[in-house]
C-alpha cells in the first residue's frame, strides 16, 4: 500500500518537472525572439538616421547636380541588386536549416560555398551585359552619366555576394551579422570615403562646367565661367571630340561669354574653351588669365585655350 502511494505521488512530480522544463524552454525561445527583434529594430533605426545624415552631407559636398547623378545611379544599383543573386539569398534560409536539422553536412557545406561562387559568377555576367548595354547606348547618353553607370556595373558582384551572405547569416539567426554590412557598414564606408575626398580637396563636381552638343542653332549669351581653386580639365566644350557635322545653314553663336582664371580668387583650369563643332560664331569673347587681383601666380592660374 505504501509503494502504491509513492508511485502515485511521483507522477505529479514528474509532470510538474516536465511542465517547468517546457515553460523554461518556451520562455527561452520568447527571450531569443525578443532579443533578435530588438537588435533588428535598433539596427534599422540607426541605419535610417545614418542614411539621412549621410545624404545631407553628400548633397552639401557634391552640389545639387552631382548629387542628382549619384542618386540616379545608386537607385539603379539598389533596384537591380535586389534580384542580382537570383534568389540564392532567400534559398539559403530554406535549405540551410533543413540540412542542419537532418545532419546533411556535405550538402550544407556545398550550399554555403557554392551559393557564394554561383551568385558572384551570375552577377559578373549580368554586370558584363550591363556594361555592354551602357556602351551600346553611350552615343545617346550625356558624358557625365557614362562613368557612373560603368561604376554601377562594377558594384554588382559585391552586391550579389552581400545578398547571399545576408541570407546565410539569417538562416543561423545571426541577425547582427546579416544586417550590419548592408545597413550600417556600407553606408559608413561611403560616408568615410566621401569625407576623405572632400577634406583632401579632391574635386567633387563635374570637371567640365558646360558641354554643347554638335547640333544646329545653339545660342549661348551672357555667361561668366569663373574657375575654382580645384583644377577643372575644361570649362566649356562646344561639340564632342570628332564633331564633323555641317552647321553653316544654322550656326552656333557664342555672344558675351567670359572666362576668368584667377583675379577674384585662386582659379585653375587646364583648358578654358574647346570648340570642336564647325560653323561656330564667337562674338565678344573674354578669356582672361589674371595678371592682377587675388590668386595671381604663374602656377595658380594656369589655363589653355584650344
Amino acid at each position: 500500500m505504501a509503494l502504491t502511494d509513492s508511485e502515485e505521488a511521483a507522477r505529479p512530480s514528474l509532470f510538474g518537472s516536465w511542465s517547468q522544463l517546457k515553460a523554461r524552454l518556451l520562455n527561452a525561445e520568447h527571450l531569443l525572439v525578443q532579443r533578435l527583434a530588438g537588435t533588428v529594430f535598433l539596427i534599422r533605426v540607426f541605419s535610417a538616421a545614418l542614411a539621412f545624415g549621410s545624404q545631407v552631407l553628400f548633397a552639401r559636398w557634391m552640389g545639387t547636380f552631382e548629387f542628382g547623378i549619384y542618386v540616379y545611379v545608386w537607385t539603379w544599383v539598389l533596384l537591380l541588386g535586389q534580384a542580382i543573386d537570383l534568389g540564392l539569398g532567400t534559398a539559403a534560409q530554406r535549405f540551410i536549416p533543413e540540412y542542419r536539422d537532418r545532419g546533411m553536412l556535405a550538402l550544407l557545406r556545398g550550399f554555403v560555398s557554392g551559393s557564394r561562387w554561383l551568385a558572384v559568377s551570375i552577377a559578373i555576367c549580368i554586370a558584363g551585359l550591363g556594361a555592354g548595354g551602357v556602351r551600346l547606348i553611350e552615343p545617346w547618353l550625356d558624358d557625365y552619366m557614362v562613368l557612373p553607370l560603368y561604376l554601377a556595373c562594377i558594384t554588382m558582384p559585391a552586391y550579389a555576394l552581400a545578398n547571399v551572405q545576408e541570407g546565410i547569416s539569417r538562416s543561423y539567426d545571426w541577425v547582427g551579422l546579416a544586417m550590419m554590412p548592408a545597413y550600417i557598414a556600407r553606408q559608413l564606408l561611403l560616408t568615410v570615403l566621401m569625407a576623405a575626398a572632400y577634406f583632401a580637396h579632391l574635386p567633387m563636381n563635374a570637371v567640365t562646367a558646360m558641354t554643347v552638343a554638335d547640333v544646329d542653332g545653339v545660342s549661348i549669351a551672357g555667361l561668366l565661367f569663373d574657375a575654382g581653386s580645384v583644377n577643372s580639365q575644361l570649362l566649356m566644350q562646344v561639340g564632342p571630340d570628332g564633331s564633323s557635322l555641317d552647321h553653316s545653314a544654322n550656326p552656333t553663336t557664342l555672344s558675351d561669354v567670359f572666362f576668368r582664371i584667377g583675379g577674384a580668387g585662386v582659379g585653375k583650369a587646364t583648358q578654358s574653351l574647346v570648340i570642336n563643332s564647325a560653323n561656330v560664331i564667337a562674338d565678344h569673347m573674354w578669356l582672361w588669365r589674371a595678371d592682377h587681383g587675388s590668386g595671381v601666380g604663374w602656377t595658380s592660374r594656369a589655363c589653355f585655350v584650344k
